[in-house]
């Protein structure tokens, strides 16, 4: 009769490389993994049971045991938050890659509005020049950019900024 340390040696199951960090997880964790897997949907149950390990009932219960404590309700939720923020994104994304003729317009009028304040500082001062400026053009430009255009006058801005 062989020793029984032999046999028992001979009954081990001999795993691969790719399953081997399976081996260190219990059948609890492996089918946990598994069920949020195909709840989630990012892999059908047949591979995600060859993937983790795992038999049909053990995928089975512990999905039943998500979808019990609210694990559904969770991902569509994050799903739904999701979709939303993707939608905000989107039409954020749109507002600021706008290039229609009304940003070109309003960049040449900005422009002017920065010049005329340049030339206004030496007599009134730098957030009056500024606010004249606002008020004749309807373009927002502060008392700094009077300043900055003060130092160069005549000259519109070398950066583009918002109009």
């Amino acid at each position: 009769m062989a020793p029984v340390t032999g046999a028992r040696s001979g009954l081990r199951t001999r795993c691969s490389k790719d399953t081997r960090s399976l081996e260190l997880l219990s059948n609890k964790e492996r089918g946990l993994r598994a069920a949020k897997e195909v709840l989630d949907g990012d892999r059908t149950l047949s591979k995600t049971m060859k993937h983790w390990g795992v038999s049909y009932s053990t995928v089975d219960y512990y999905k039943g045991k998500l979808i019990a404590s609210g694990y559904a309700e969770l991902l569509e939720a994050a799903a739904a938050a999701a979709r939303a923020s993707e939608a905000v994104t989107t039409q954020q994304h749109k507002r600021k890659n706008c290039t229609a003729p009304d940003t070109a317009a309003a960049w040449d009028t900005y422009c002017k509005a920065y010049v005329w304040a340049g030339e206004r500082v030496a007599k009134v001062g730098q957030r009056k020049a500024a606010q004249e400026a606002a008020q004749k053009f309807e373009v927002g430009i502060s008392a700094a950019s009077a300043y900055r255009a003060s130092k160069t006058p005549g000259k519109p801005p070398t950066k583009p900024g918002r109009p």
